[in-house]
Formats: structure tokens, sequence, C-alpha cells
């Protein structure tokens, strides 16, 4: 939810990190200079220019498939609820939230940065 604009992407920063970091602990600067860094985290070589690509691997853990996918030569992953995919498939997506250095404990695994998603659309 942190790649929407405007002012509920303001809400949304700082719902994330008083709910995380707790009341009071944050100065209104250090909000602002939070907010600016998990924006500019979104932008970066690790997240596609659009969302689809091409399944070339997959994975199921827990609740999730992890996907491998692959978009005008840069491969990255995402995760969606469990979901049949086989490597070809076309998916396309609404990028919900991007983690970085998330590690899964289920694959024993870090990724660099998957990004999270609500649902996928499989194609051929």
């Amino acid at each position: 939810m942190l790649i929407t604009t405007g002012e509920n992407t303001v809400k949304l920063v700082y719902f994330a990190l008083i709910g995380t970091l707790g009341l009071g602990l944050l100065s209104p600067l250090q909000v602002i200079s939070a907010e600016k860094t998990i924006l500019s985290a979104t932008s970066d070589k690790a997240t596609p220019s659009s969302n689809e690509g091409t399944v070339v691997s997959s994975m199921n853990a827990a609740a999730y498939t992890y996907m491998e996918l692959e978009s005008k030569g840069r491969r990255f992953w995402i995760a969606a609820p469990t979901t049949k995919v086989n490597v070809g498939d076309h998916i396309s997506f609404v990028q919900s939230m991007v983690m970085r250095n998330f590690n899964s404990k289920t694959l024993n695994r870090t990724f660099e940065s998957v990004i999270f998603v609500t649902s996928i659309k499989i194609g051929k």
C-alpha cells in the first residue's frame, strides 16, 4: 500500500511507523525522513516497470505462492495467495507492498526484494 501517491501514502506511512515503533517515539522530522526512505526504496532496479511478467520459477510456502517473474529482461519475485502456476504462464498483478531483504522462515531463504500482491491474473 505504500506505493500510492498523495495524502493516502502519508497516512499509511504514519500508521505503519506508529504501529511498528510506538506512538511518541518519532519526531515529525523522523517520520518525514522515514517516509522518503520507504517511498524511494520502491523505485529501485528490483521493482518492475510494469505489473506483469512470465513465470520463470515458483514455490509454495504457508499461504503464499512465490513466483520469480521475468519482464523486459529483468527478473523479480512476487508473492500471492496460494495459486497454481506453471513455468511460462504470463502473470499480471496489482502491486501492493514491496519488502526488501525479506526472510521467509518457511522457505529458509532471504529474498532481496519481494512484491506482495493481493491477487494475480494468469494468461498463457
